[in-house]
């Protein structure tokens, strides 16, 4: 795990608690996004931990995500208001602890994540899904004015019915 935080009390801090625990290894401890980049490229982690207010931290969480798709973003920190929550998870954090989150909110973010789960609260889920039902109904694909012609149709049902296209061409002469 990275961490990357701008208070350096705060990195040390977390640098040394989770340093401590056998289920994590701490492979870099920065204080910028541009230290964070460069030191993934040196060694591997596969989670980074993100402190770095609003507006920065989510174009942080970007730039990471584009640099190293593989790692899985938290970011910390989070105020926990639908529209900071959604900014993070959109532009590719995998977790977040809210700002008023406790060590084993911290914790329990970690694991969730490292599971490729996401631990929110109810309110923050109904926020997602809302907007997740938005953007489904802004990208509905328009109907297609055509029908399929009788032919077609004949084809498509011989399809469903799992022939093959040798199947379908002996059925259809």
């Amino acid at each position: 795990m990275l961490i990357v935080a701008e208070n350096r009390v705060y990195r040390e801090g977390l640098a040394r608690m989770f340093g401590q625990d056998e289920r994590f290894d701490v492979v870099g401890v920065v204080a910028s996004l541009k230290e964070a980049l460069t030191r993934l490229k040196e060694a591997e982690a596969d989670i980074v931990l993100l402190d770095i207010p609003m507006p920065a931290g989510v174009n942080a969480v970007r730039a990471l995500v584009a640099d190293a798709p593989q790692v899985k973003v938290v970011a910390l920190g989070v105020s926990e208001v639908d529209g900071d929550v959604i900014a993070f998870a959109e532009a590719g954090a995998s977790g977040y602890v809210p700002r008023e989150g406790s060590v084993e909110d911290h914790l329990a973010a970690i694991e969730s994540v490292s599971r490729g789960e996401t631990l929110c609260s109810p309110g923050i889920a109904a926020a997602l899904f809302h907007r997740l039902a938005a953007l489904a109904r802004a990208h509905r694909l328009e109907p297609i004015d055509h029908r399929l012609t009788p032919r077609e149709l004949d084809v498509l049902r011989l399809i469903e019915q799992g022939s093959s296209n040798r199947e379908i061409a002996s059925a259809l002469s």
